[in-house]
């Protein structure tokens, strides 16, 4: 009887700490990094734009990259804390006429968008304010967030 008890209590601790849960049901957030995006769509005349700027009072954008996690080799540490390393925000074309970028830590408020041509010429320029809104996550922890993409007229 006792060696029955002593395995059911050994499968119920062992089930426990796999799952990552805790017997309390606490509000724990995970330390997760996660992406927030944002696309900007050309119209007009498209053709010469080879380069999407997004500037934050008038220095590129940063974006914050999760470098590490401390504390993960022991699980009875306090939650990982990520540290950052901070870059400018890169903007890829997808395709054509879409363009798009991720921050990884932060989200800025508003910014300007400017299109480039291949000699640096400004062919557009817009300051947008964003209305971020959560995609994932939780109210409680966070999650990953879109803005509405943003429209950028190129005229001739």
């Amino acid at each position: 009887m006792i060696r029955t008890r002593v395995r059911l209590l050994a499968i119920l601790a062992l089930g426990t700490s796999m799952a990552g849960c805790s017997i309390d049901g606490g509000d724990d957030c995970l330390a997760v990094a996660w992406a927030s995006k944002v696309s900007v769509e050309l119209t007009g005349d498209t053709g010469d734009v080879t380069t999407i700027e997004l500037l934050c009072d008038g220095s590129p954008c940063q974006d914050g990259t999760v470098e590490r996690l401390k504390g993960l080799e022991n699980p009875n540490e306090p939650t990982p804390v990520p540290t950052a390393d901070v870059t400018d925000a890169n903007v890829t074309q997808v395709d054509g006429d879409t363009w798009t970028t991720s921050f990884m830590l932060d989200v800025p408020d508003r910014a300007t968008v400017r299109a480039i041509a291949s000699n640096g010429e400004v062919l557009a320029e817009r300051d947008v304010i964003f209305e971020w809104k959560r995609v994932g996550g939780s109210e409680l922890c966070g999650g990953p967030m879109e803005a509405e993409p943003i429209t950028l007229d190129i005229r001739p």
